[in-house]
């Protein structure tokens, strides 16, 4: 598997060809990123570019930093896991609510039982 990755990675930017995207970004956003490809004297197609490679060669393990797209799963996935503690906390407080209202309901019958 590991020779395979590094024969794709290899093959990775070898017949470069211009493509059209669609970037779902706001106003200030694109402005700020302009501002920084123009500082830094790169096209804004080029750095988007480096960026897609970068994720590319992590997720093929050639680097030491996480891929930002995992990042962002991990993120999720851990707000997703805070968000089941939280209900499972939730469900847990009504179970011994109602475990003492049922055990309050016991003791009124036995009373009226006597």
């Amino acid at each position: 598997m590991a020779r395979i990755d590094r024969r794709l990675l290899a093959g990775l930017g070898q017949d470069e060809m211009f493509r059209m995207v669609r970037v779902p970004v706001s106003d200030a956003k694109w402005a700020t990123w302009k501002r920084y490809c123009d500082e830094a004297g790169i096209s804004m197609g080029r750095a988007i570019t480096a960026l897609i490679e970068c994720e590319l060669v992590s997720v093929f393990g050639a680097s030491g930093e996480a891929p930002i797209l995992a990042g962002r799963a991990e993120e999720q996935l851990a707000a997703r896991e805070a968000l089941v503690d939280a209900r499972e906390r939730q469900v847990r407080e009504g179970e011994e609510r109602f475990g003492r209202q049922n055990e309050r309901l016991r003791l009124w019958e036995d009373q009226l039982e006597n």
